[in-house]
């Protein structure tokens, strides 16, 4: 019966998984139909889509009385986008990080883990708490708009001209019409998506808890393996197809993107709907090893700039982080 449990809980991932990546692509497209500039989408849709299905099983959690899932995933998945996505890419390729943005926001990301700790410490994420982490996100988006903005108008007049303006004007007509006929189909794959979506969310939770009844292990610390693994699975194929066409920093602000996401929206609006509880092993054991492995994260990266062997190391740290999950 396990396997059958395990079975059907990795075939639920996969379906809660593929059904967020329709949903952000039809999103993406309805969006630019509207005339939603590009920045926008990526600083929102893009952001949001990375940490759509930890969202979704986190709001599915919720309605079943299961919190301890919540916290298991996201803690989960932020250990396993660093230890297990960074490790495997370092495998693969010297990962190098060049852009000065993200390496701002890698120190963000380690002041707002710090701060979820912090939150942690009387075992429960109010609303309150939930309300800075929002208002968090809010100024982090702000400043990443605001330098968008002022990057496209310092680029803009170098590759855009006249007659390609113009042509673009010509043209409108017929792609409008063209885009008419796609947006239909985008709205139906929305709507599809949303559906399989909260669907499959439904069975991610019914499966956790059936395969914790069966193994007598915590449902909290399945989340935190089984499904954080799973929801980090779209991660690592970006990581491999990011370092095979060179882009490290796509690589690099994948993870960071994830993990921020994960800690201000994945944790925050489940917390508005209903206070957090946080168990004592989370915040005495899974949270500071999230903490330790971004601060390690950065700290690789502030000495070396690059990462290789150092990346074999976050591996091993990963498997010994599950080992004593298990015993702890």
């Amino acid at each position: 019966m396990i396997i059958v449990n395990i079975t059907l809980l990795l075939v639920s991932i996969f379906f809660l998984v593929k059904s967020s990546d329709y949903l952000v692509s039809s999103a993406s497209k309805i969006a630019k139909h509207f005339g939603i500039k590009q920045v926008i989408i990526g600083l929102t849709l893009v952001a949001f889509g990375t940490s759509v299905p930890e969202l979704a099983s986190s709001i599915a959690a919720i309605f079943s009385n299961n919190p301890e899932i919540i916290i298991g995933n996201i803690i989960g998945s932020n250990i396993a986008n660093i230890g297990l996505v960074l490790g495997i890419g370092s495998l693969l390729s010297v990962i190098v990080l060049r852009d000065k943005i993200i390496k701002r926001d890698l120190y963000f990301l380690v002041g707002v883990s710090i701060l979820f700790y912090i939150f942690s410490f009387n075992n429960i994420l109010s609303r309150v708490e939930a309300i800075i982490l929002l208002l968090t996100l809010t100024f982090y988006l702000y400043n990443l708009l605001k330098e968008s903005k002022e990057k496209i108008s310092e680029e803009a007049g170098k590759y855009v001209s006249a007659e390609v303006y113009q042509r673009l004007n010509h043209e409108s007509k017929r792609i409008k019409d063209l885009f008419t006929h796609v947006l239909k189909k985008e709205f139906y794959y929305l709507l599809v998506s949303i559906t399989v979506l909260a669907i499959s969310a439904h069975f991610v939770i019914i499966f956790i808890k059936n395969i914790a009844v069966d193994t007598g292990i915590d449902s909290g610390i399945i989340a935190t393996t089984l499904l954080a693994i799973g929801t980090s699975l779209p991660e690592v194929m970006v990581t491999i197809s990011s370092i095979r066409k060179g882009l490290n920093d796509l690589l690099i602000g994948n993870i960071i993107g994830s993990n921020i996401s994960n800690l201000l929206i994945v944790a925050t609006i489940p917390a508005l709907i209903t206070p957090l509880k946080i168990s004592a092993k989370f915040v005495t054991f899974t949270i500071p090893v999230m903490v330790v492995f971004t601060l390690l994260f950065l700290i690789v990266f502030k000495l070396l700039n690059r990462i290789r062997y150092a990346g074999v190391s976050f591996l091993l740290l990963y498997i010994l982080f599950i080992i004593l999950l298990f015993i702890y």
